[in-house]
């Protein structure tokens, strides 16, 4: 399976398939209520009959493929865009998350640091009026 899909490979696909944000909805749902039913007298068929349609099965089951290739092509373009987009968000949170947890061990290390200059500064006035007082 191949990672990625070349320019020329993106030919074949439909418009929405080149831009940056792909939707994808599959062609076909079986049970949806639109969905084109099988007749009965499709499948009853005499050998000869069946002679004649295999070449129209064999075109038609080609048709289908490429449909199939073509669907996931786009739904593998798709889903590597999302995963992208995802892995980006991801590191962009994880940074975002680093800087502020970064920023808050540096306004604790600045509290804690404002702490001790005002617990030394109530030391030494301490000491200061202690001389003072002493030395009278």
């Amino acid at each position: 399976m191949q990672n990625r899909i070349e320019p020329h490979q993106m030919q074949g696909l439909p418009t929405y398939a080149s831009r940056r944000e792909v939707v994808v909805a599959p062609l076909h749902h079986p049970l949806a209520p639109n969905a084109p039913q099988d007749d009965a007298n499709d499948n009853q068929l005499s050998q000869n009959d069946e002679d004649e349609c295999d070449d129209d099965d064999d075109v038609e089951t080609a048709v289908s493929a490429q449909d199939i290739v073509e669907e996931l092509s786009v739904a593998m373009y798709t889903l590597r865009h999302r995963l992208n987009l995802d892995a980006r968000e991801k590191h962009e949170k994880d940074a975002m998350d680093a800087a502020q947890k970064s920023a808050k061990a540096k306004a604790a290390a600045d509290a804690e640091l404002a702490k001790q200059r005002a617990e030394q500064a109530q030391r030494d006035e301490a000491n200061a009026r202690v001389r003072v007082k002493h030395g009278r």
